[in-house]
C-alpha cells in the first residue's frame, strides 16, 4: 500500500465526520460511473438525529457515497486540482512577510522547488527563500521535530516541514475509484449487520455500532487500509440495542440521559442527542420490536 493511498484514505474517512454541502459532481459521475447496492432492511440509520426508513440503498455516484440519496461521504473534487508549479514564482517581494500567513507564494515556491530538485537541494533553496522574507530573522533545522524552525524578527517561531505532501495527494483514477468503492462497501457491509446502528449528519460526528470488523472487507485490489476505529471505540450490536431501547422508551429526556450513564453508554454528545431528540417513527418502533423477538433477519445475498 502506497503512502499516498494511506494519506488519502485517512482524509476520506475524516471527511465523513463533517460533511460539506455541495452539488453532485457531474464530471466525476461521467468519469467513474454509478453503483448501487441491493436493498438493506437489517439495520437502523439516522440522519441529523432523525430515523431514515428502510429499505436502505448505498450508492456510489462518481466519487461520492450516498445512503438513500443522502450524501454521507463526499469524495475529492474531480478533475483533481493540479498542484504542480511549472514556472518559478521567484523571490519574495521586498515587503513580503512570511508571518502574515496571507499569501500562498511560499507554498507555490516549495511546490516548484520540490517538483524540480531532489529533496535536500529543494530544502536548501527554500531556506534561501525564507531568509529573504522581510520579517524572518533566522531559519534553522530542528532535529527533534524533523522540520525547520523559522523565527521572526519579533521573536515568533513556527515549524515548517518542507516535505512532499502535495505529491502524495495526487492519486491515479484507479486509486480514487478504489477508495470511493471501498467507502461505499464499508457502509453497505455495516448496514447489512442485523441490529447495527449508523447515525450521521451535517457537522456532527459519526456513530457506528456493529460487530463487523472493518478490516474484513474484500474485493478491493489492492485493499486500502481499514478505516479509523469507531469514535465510540468497540461498538457492537448489543450497545446499539440498548441505545435504541432507551431512545424508544417513554422516559423524559433527562431520565434517558441518566439511563445512558447507568448503562455506561453516555459515550459522546451525539448519542445523548440521538436518544433525546429523535422523533417517534412507527416503522422504527415496529422494527425494534422485531429485533427484540429475533424476527429481523439478514437480507438475502
Amino acid at each position: 500500500m502506497s503512502l499516498r493511498l494511506v494519506l488519502a484514505t485517512c482524509g476520506l474517512f475524516l471527511a465523513a465526520m463533517i460533511l460539506p454541502c455541495r452539488a453532485e459532481n457531474e464530471a466525476a459521475i461521467k468519469e467513474f460511473g454509478v453503483s448501487k447496492s441491493k436493498p438493506i432492511n437489517t439495520s437502523f440509520f439516522f440522519w441529523n438525529f432523525k430515523y431514515v426508513e428502510v429499505p436502505y440503498f448505498v450508492e456510489r455516484r462518481g466519487l461520492d457515497v450516498f445512503i438513500n440519496g443522502i450524501l454521507v461521504q463526499a469524495g475529492p473534487e474531480w478533475p483533481q486540482e493540479d498542484l504542480t508549479v511549472k514556472d518559478d514564482p521567484g523571490d519574495p517581494p521586498p515587503d513580503y512577510r512570511f508571518f502574515s500567513f496571507k499569501s500562498g507564494l511560499n507554498h507555490k515556491k516549495w511546490r516548484y522547488l520540490s517538483g524540480k530538485y531532489e529533496l535536500e537541494e529543494a530544502r536548501r533553496l527554500m531556506v534561501q527563500f525564507y531568509q529573504k522574507c522581510s520579517d524572518v530573522a533566522d531559519v534553522a533545522w530542528n532535529p527533534h521535530s524533523g522540520s525547520f524552525m523559522i523565527t521572526s524578527k519579533d521573536g515568533k517561531k513556527v515549524n515548517v516541514g518542507l516535505n512532499t505532501w502535495w505529491k502524495e495527494g495526487i492519486l491515479s483514477k484507479e486509486e480514487l475509484l478504489d477508495l470511493a468503492s471501498y467507502a461505499a462497501k464499508s457502509y453497505e457491509m455495516h448496514l447489512r449487520e442485523v441490529g447495527s446502528l449508523l447515525a450521521m449528519g451535517t457537522n456532527i460526528r459519526e456513530v457506528r455500532l456493529g460487530a463487523l470488523k472493518v478490516s474484513s472487507f474484500v474485493g478491493i485490489h489492492p485493499p486500502p487500509p481499514p478505516p479509523p476505529p469507531s469514535l465510540l471505540g468497540k461498538g457492537d450490536t448489543e450497545t446499539a440495542f440498548k441505545i435504541l431501547g432507551i431512545m424508544l422508551s417513554d422516559l423524559p429526556a433527562a431520565v434517558k440521559v441518566k439511563q445512558l450513564e447507568v448503562e455506561k453508554l453516555d459515550l459522546m454528545y451525539e448519542v445523548r442527542r440521538l436518544v433525546t431528540e429523535c422523533p417517534r417513527n412507527e416503522q422504527l418502533v415496529k422494527r425494534f420490536e422485531m429485533l427484540k423477538k429475533g424476527e429481523l433477519k439478514k437480507d438475502p445475498p
